[in-house]
């Protein structure tokens, strides 16, 4: 765990170049934070007992499964812009999430309602006849 956290507090000291727009870092600089942070967070997992291997697309981690024996997840990495406004983007997800979990619970209530609406009228023509 110090590694990782060592790790976090250098990346502050590292001098970062920028592209010629200053909105993103060069490419090269980027593409060296990725696979910096990836060793990091794979030794961080294998400190912590998770099975991983870094893989091509990020860090690949086994999740164990009484079922299946395991099941594989592959976490990649995205160095984003350097306007990436993380508590504006988080505030997005939580709102999307919200939005999305309201439009289901209301599905669900039409789905009941409906059903019950038929249950209704099947015991109305069972009475009727």
């Amino acid at each position: 765990m110090e590694n990782f956290l060592a790790f976090i507090a250098s990346i502050a000291k590292r001098v970062l170049r920028t592209n010629s727009s200053q909105s993103a870092l060069h490419q090269t600089d980027r593409n060296v934070l990725r696979a910096d942070t990836l060793t990091a967070l794979a030794e961080l997992f294998k400190l912590i007992g998770v099975p991983s291997l870094e893989v091509k697309d990020g860090i690949a981690i086994e999740l164990p499964n009484d079922e299946l024996g395991s099941v594989v997840a592959v976490l990649s990495l995205t160095i984003k812009d350097l306007d990436f406004d993380i508590v504006t983007e988080h505030e997005d997800f939580v709102k999307d999430k919200a939005e999305k979990a309201e439009a289901k619970a209301k599905k669900e209530a039409e789905t009941l309602k409906k059903k019950a609406e038929v249950e209704a009228n099947k015991a109305k023509k069972k009475v009727t006849k």
